[in-house]
């Protein structure tokens, strides 16, 4: 930036008319102090260049922070994002508190060189008066030796006091076309810094305006960044906001699905309720229309049972398991309990006949297996017992063991049909 020049401060402008322009100059640079403007300027410079370094630094860490917050998950962002709009909002503090700084720098160096004269002129002056004066005095010495000269030619010419005269007229014309040379040369060195002077006070007044311009924009730019940055929290406002709104839509969402499916379950355990009665209901109604057939199509001879003797016991099924060697063991492998009665061991265990008690349920079949011995016994000798027990059991029995499978098989086809004797055997069976 080129030094101002404005002829002095605003003290020395009364005297400028009369005062030279030089020391004017030299007072200003005298109480200016230039070597501790210097060591001030490079405190100064100092602080920039670290501000500079610092804020390079931040930078990187930021944009490292940002890369990391764009490779994260959308759970871990919410989470480093506080961190990461601080780390901004530190970094527009220091950058704002650099802006300022050297602002103020600027400013202050500024300020004191506004009023500066500038130094060439008057120097350039000094210089060529200095020439003059160099020459002048040159002439001056030749002046006096011719003075000098003359003088002694007068002292030894007494008589010739004219051309004394004539001499010294021509040495007091001589010292006036001097001084009027002088104050010629003086006069035009002035109106030329005056016209210098003008001309740098319009060039600094256009720096003035274009510095101005530039202050008014960087304020502009802070201002717009300010908005920014206000404009950015909102937004961030409004989405936590929203994904509250979201959340709590979410929740209370899942409560109401909550409260159907436990509203869903308590009618599943009504409706189990429900089932169970109604099965004990049908059960109860099969057992009174088998009470019925029972007692209109009266009982069997309890000698029917009783006639099956050791070989067609042999014949049955547990006797043909006998002759091929087959152990029973003492152990049931569906309700893994021990099977030491003869319920357990001749008969199907309670929790197979309760597993095809409810599949032959869903065809409309009744459950005929007998659930003891005592109950086969008891159906042999006409005992109050499931009537489809006594019409189907002892006959069964009695069928299997005179005719084998056969012939159970043609007797509860011509009972229920061809469907209802398959079923009816694999019950058996």
């Amino acid at each position: 930036m080129e030094p101002p020049q404005s002829g002095g401060s605003e003290r020395d402008k009364p005297n400028s008319s009369s005062s030279s322009p030089t020391p004017v100059v030299a007072n200003f640079w005298k109480d200016f102090d230039l070597e501790k403007e210097k060591a001030v300027l490079d405190e100064q410079g100092l602080r920039i260049a670290e501000n500079q370094e610092n804020s390079q630094k931040n930078r990187r860490k930021l944009a490292e922070s940002t890369r990391d917050f764009k490779k994260a998950s959308a759970e871990e962002k919410l989470s480093l994002f506080n961190s990461l709009l601080k780390g901004y909002q530190e970094e527009v503090d220091n950058i704002t508190k650099r802006a300022k700084f050297g602002e103020n720098a600027f400013l202050n160096i500024y300020q004191k060189l506004y009023e500066a004269p500038d130094p060439y002129p008057a120097l350039a002056s000094i210089a060529e008066q200095d020439l003059k004066l160099s020459e002048l005095e040159s002439e001056n010495r030749k002046m006096k030796v011719e003075l000098e000269e003359f003088r002694t030619e007068a002292t030894h010419l007494k008589n010739q006091q004219a051309t004394i005269r004539r001499l010294e007229e021509r040495n007091r014309q001589l010292e006036l076309q001097m001084e009027d040379k002088v104050k010629e040369t003086v006069e035009m060195k002035q109106r030329s810094l005056a016209e210098e002077n003008q001309k740098t006070l319009e060039v600094l007044k256009e720096r003035e305006e274009s510095l101005q311009d530039q202050l008014r924009q960087a304020k502009e730019s802070i201002s717009t960044m300010h908005k920014l940055h206000e404009l950015a929290q909102s937004q961030l406002f409004e989405l936590r906001a929203q994904s509250d709104e979201d959340r709590a839509a979410k929740q209370s969402e899942l409560n109401l699905l909550m409260d159907e499916v436990e509203r869903a379950q308590t009618r599943l355990h009504s409706l189990e309720r429900e089932k169970g009665h109604l099965r004990s209901q049908l059960q109860t109604a099969n057992e009174d229309a088998g009470n019925k057939k029972s007692l209109e199509g009266g009982s069997s001879s309890p000698c029917s049972f009783l006639c099956m003797d050791s070989r067609s016991w042999e014949d049955s099924h547990y006797g043909q398991l006998r002759k091929r060697r087959i152990c029973i063991v003492d152990w049931c492998c569906m309700c893994k309990h021990s099977g030491e009665s003869p319920n357990h061991l001749l008969l199907q265990c309670e929790t197979a006949q309760s597993l095809w008690s409810m599949v032959f349920c869903l065809f409309g079949v009744i459950w005929v297996m007998p659930g003891s011995v005592v109950e086969v016994w008891l159906v042999g000798w006409g005992r109050s017992v499931n009537p489809d027990m006594r019409t189907l059991g002892c006959c069964s029995f009695i069928l299997c063991g005179f005719y084998g499978v056969r012939g159970i098989y043609e007797f509860l086809k011509g009972r229920r049909g061809q469907f209802g004797a398959k079923v009816g055997l694999c019950a058996l069976f």
